[in-house]
């Protein structure tokens, strides 16, 4: 198949998918007929500084053709907290554009970027190898304001000179499939984030009011409420669905039907 309708077979799929497992499935199975071996995601709520003090990502899986290995990988890189030396992560920071990684790399492990690897980085990607026989990849960066952050892997066991042939064939078709991945799943995202979140009454009412276009004192008033109250119940309403601020809450509960129809 030509690379343009590849690319429009998978972004129809993709946004067609009923999960968030379903939608990677199919960028996997496409990474094949570019000569990779699948893909696999992670992100974390937003975007992170750095590695010091982070969380575990909110979602880390693998395509279903990676097999039992990847599973293992990623339930280690949670459980070990390997995401605190993630040397894609680190490189995320600076790229907005798909990159090369590989152990032949070493002591540069991410290719052409000027990042040298630290030790619980050069460990991680020995583990890698081992645990998946995964010898690089390339990596798209994935970001969106207020979103989610994080990459797709495009994962490979050729050699450092294949993979840089790769990069260089198909990195602007990486690319276009990461971001209409991400664009597909941003919802799925955020139900997988927030699965049992359940908010009062009260939380709903208020974050309702404010989606509609009311005020902090038209709530209170509304409501029958103290101004201060109603801050209180939005406050707790944000915390409760794991949201950055008040617009990103009304997101998220909007996207998880708890706002039924805002008019």
């Amino acid at each position: 198949m030509l690379r343009p309708q590849m690319l429009r077979a998978c972004r129809d799929r993709v946004y067609a998918a009923e999960s968030l497992p379903a939608a990677l499935d199919i960028v996997s199975e496409t990474a094949t007929e570019f000569g990779f071996l699948g893909a696999s995601c992670v992100f974390w709520p937003r975007q992170r500084p750095s590695t010091e003090s982070m969380p575990p990502p909110g979602i880390r899986i693998s395509g279903s053709n990676l097999g039992p290995a990847a599973e293992t990988w990623n339930s280690g890189y949670i459980r070990n907290q390997m995401f605190r030396c993630d040397f894609v992560f680190r490189a995320c920071q600076r790229m907005a554009v798909p990159f090369a990684w590989s152990y032949e790399g070493l002591p540069e492990i991410v290719l052409g970027v000027g990042q040298k690897s630290t030790i619980g980085e050069a460990l991680g990607i020995e583990r890698l190898l081992k645990t998946t026989g995964f010898r690089g990849g390339i990596s798209v960066p994935l970001r969106a304001p207020g979103g989610f952050f994080g990459y797709v892997a495009f994962v490979s066991n050729r050699p450092l000179h294949d993979l840089m042939l790769q990069c260089e064939d198909y990195s602007e078709t990486l690319l276009g499939i990461g971001y209409h991945f991400y664009t597909a799943i941003a919802d799925k995202l955020v139900l997988a984030e927030t699965r049992g979140v359940q908010l009062t009454e009260r939380q709903l009412q208020c974050l309702k009011l404010i989606a509609i276009g009311k005020t902090l004192e038209e709530t209170a008033e509304i409501l029958g409420l103290s101004y201060s109250t109603v801050r209180f119940h939005l406050k707790a309403a944000e915390q409760g669905l794991g949201a950055f601020n008040r617009a990103n809450a009304i997101r998220k509960a909007a996207a998880l039907g708890m706002l039924g129809d805002l008019d």
